[in-house]
Order: C-alpha cells, then structure tokens, then sequence
C-alpha cells in the first residue's frame, strides 16, 4: 500500500498482485473460504482498489489497483482488475525470463547485494532493448548477441578503474598483467613486452637472497620483472589520488 501511494503521488498506477498474507488485507481476502468458483470480493479506498477473485475452486488470487475503481466485470465475465492484469503481466514474465537466462545474481546472504544484482540484470535489458531500437543494424542488435552485448556493457564500465590501476607503480608487476591481460593487452616495461600471464610463473627464488637461504616469493620488482622477497623490497608511500 505504501508503494501504490509513493508511485500514484507521482504519476504512475500500479496493477498486480498481492500475497495473501499482507496484513492490511481484511480476513476473508486472506483466507478466502467463502468464496466459490467465479466469485469476486471487492475492498475500496479513496485511491485504491483490492479484489479476490477465485478462479478455480483451490485458490483464489488478491489483486491492488489504482488505475480502477468499480466492480465491473470485463468481456470475459472476469473483474476489469483482473483482466487488465492477465493482459500485462505477460511482460512480467518474459522480463523474468530474460533475466534468468543472462543473469549476473550471485549467492549471497546479504540483502542488498541481492537487491544490486537484480538492478543490474534490469538495467542490461533495458541497455539492450535501447541498442536495437538506436542502432537496429549493428552486429550487437542481433537476437542471439545479448551475451557479447553484456561483455561489452561489463567492459565498458569497468575500463577506466582498469586503465587506472594499471598504471599504479605500487601494483605488483602480476597483478598488472591480471588487469591488463582482462583487456586484452600486455604490460609494457622498457620496451620489452611483459610474460603471458598464462605463462608466467606464480612465485619463485628471491634473485637477491643468497641460494642457500632459498626465500620463496610471489613478489615481483615492477621494474625488472624479477622474483623479490619481502627483505629486499622498497615501500612507497602514494595519496589517494595517485
């Protein structure tokens, strides 16, 4: 009810379901057991409309409006609510679907989180759909492209953090390669092209320690690329801003 209000004060109606055990709902919308087939109940307010409707003799369905306001039944014998719902939520539906077959939802148990995945996954329908009606006849507009269109959404908007942390000298040199390598680019030093990090080994001997106290390190110098221990390493101090 608080979101009918909100969204009504702001200009847009609001039709859909409601479940059943919402406590502003009256008793007999809860449970339902005076009701039989094809029956209706209807509960009014100065901008609101709720109505059970029972469309088989196990279960009956709880629908809040704030576009309608009668009890008037439509051209199937159905309530007005009712079958203004049956005929939109269909979009409902096939949103759900598009969401759950590219879907960026993780398991979590923090709630928003939760909340900032689905925002995500609406927000990448509705990026896609604005591409095509734009830009009917590039390559990403095509049925089958929504994957490479989301890898080129998630691309874009992380490639400037990218470009930015990989210039930070405070980075190891393999953690640069890891965001470098994520765009398809190599790290540079010197003139001489940095390792595949498919190739690259994880850790190794420290080049400046003695061979007899064989210090192993996943370390390595930003300049010349070598294995260095945590002995033989110089700290820097940066601000936030560099």
């Amino acid at each position: 009810m608080v979101l009918s209000s909100h969204l009504l004060n702001n200009g847009v109606t609001l039709v859909g379901t409601v479940r059943r055990d919402k406590r502003f709902l009256p008793h007999d919308f809860q449970k339902g057991t005076k009701m039989s087939k094809g029956n209706a109940m209807f509960a009014f307010t100065k901008t609101t409309t709720i109505c059970a409707y029972k469309s088989n003799t196990k279960k009956h369905v709880v629908v809040l409006s704030t576009m309608h306001h009668s009890a008037d039944r439509g051209t199937t014998n159905k309530p007005e609510i009712v079958e203004s719902y049956n005929s939109i939520k269909g979009g409902v539906d096939f949103m759900n679907q598009m969401c759950h077959k590219f879907t960026t939802k993780r398991k979590t148990n923090r709630w928003p989180m939760l909340l900032f995945y689905n925002m995500l996954d609406l927000a990448s329908i509705a990026s896609i759909i604005c591409w095509r009606k734009t830009f009917p006849e590039d390559t990403l507009s095509k049925k089958d492209m929504r994957a490479q269109f989301n890898i080129a959404i998630s691309r874009e908007l992380v490639q400037a953090q990218l470009d930015r942390r990989s210039e930070l000298t405070s980075l190891s040199l393999y953690l640069r390669t890891v965001i470098n390598t994520a765009v398809s680019v190599y790290y540079v030093t010197e003139g001489r092209q940095g390792e595949n990090l498919h190739t690259q080994k994880k850790w190794g001997r420290c080049h400046l320690c003695p061979r007899k106290k064989d210090t192993k390190t996943v370390q390595r110098c930003s300049s010349c690329n070598n294995f260095v221990c945590k002995g033989h390493v110089k700290k820097q101090v940066l601000c936030d801003k560099c």
